[in-house]
């Protein structure tokens, strides 16, 4: 409705968006979060109440507070263990300042509990969008001329979906000469163990979801060689190129 695609926005860039929000579309807006409000709150009502739910989701993949706080975790994943870690509060950003929202806690530390996490946070992105289309500022979409400083080092937070993305890059003189990314899964991954810990194996899979791992965030590999006792990191496109390789 507003940016007219689901992964591949387009309509955010450098020093503002592309194209503005009239009354039409704010109603429209308006009238969609309603519905899915509704539709989602009938939807999880009956989901956490069937028995076969509630059986697979508590009491399995147990991520203790303590253990959750000393592997600094992030999301829903650390705060389906009782730690209200969330960017948007701890460093507000962009427009969060101006808006009120509740970070959505659950201190059972199971995989039910990082599931209610992010039910409740549905719903409270439903009520941070009312806020800002209410809010919507008046003046100017986008800046008219900006130019980076070349050689530069530039970091930012945010807080995604799965949790605290950062980014790091160096400026060069006509576009970035270094960019790197913190995804929230590599940061997640090392809870895996713990929660599997004494766990069934059929709980498995279910527990993995349960950060929703992002494996394409997480594109590192090692390679340990035992007979000459040698560890390297391999990058992605050498593992493709050895897959194409073999497969010949």
């Amino acid at each position: 409705l507003l940016t007219g695609s689901r992964k591949t926005y387009g309509i955010n860039i450098v020093g503002g968006v592309r194209r503005d929000i009239d009354e039409d579309k704010i109603r429209k807006s308006l009238e969609v979060l309603k519905n899915v409000e509704k539709e989602f709150r009938t939807f999880i009502d009956i989901a956490i109440s069937v028995p076969q739910v509630k059986a697979r989701l508590k009491g399995t993949g147990i991520l203790p507070k303590l253990e959750a706080q000393a592997l600094s975790l992030v999301g829903p994943t650390v705060r389906g263990s009782g730690i209200p870690r969330d960017v948007r509060k701890d460093y507000p950003y962009a427009a969060y300042r101006y808006v009120h929202f509740d970070v959505a806690v659950q201190d059972e530390c199971d995989n039910m509990a990082r599931a209610l996490v992010r039910v409740n946070e549905i719903f409270e992105s439903i009520d941070i969008l009312r806020q800002l289309l209410d809010k919507l500022p008046k003046g100017a979409i986008a800046v008219e001329s900006w130019e980076p400083e070349p050689h530069r080092i530039g970091i930012g937070s945010v807080e995604a979906p799965r949790g605290e993305v950062i980014h790091m890059v160096i400026t060069g003189t006509y576009s970035p000469y270094r960019w790197r990314v913190r995804a929230p899964t590599y940061q997640n991954l090392p809870a895996v163990p713990i929660m599997l810990r004494e766990m069934e194996l059929a709980d498995a899979p279910i527990t993995i979801a349960s950060i929703d791992p992002c494996f394409s965030c997480t594109d590192r590999a090692l390679i340990i060689n035992i007979r000459k006792g040698k560890i390297e990191t391999v990058p992605l496109y050498v593992l493709s190129r050895k897959k194409l390789e073999a497969v010949r």
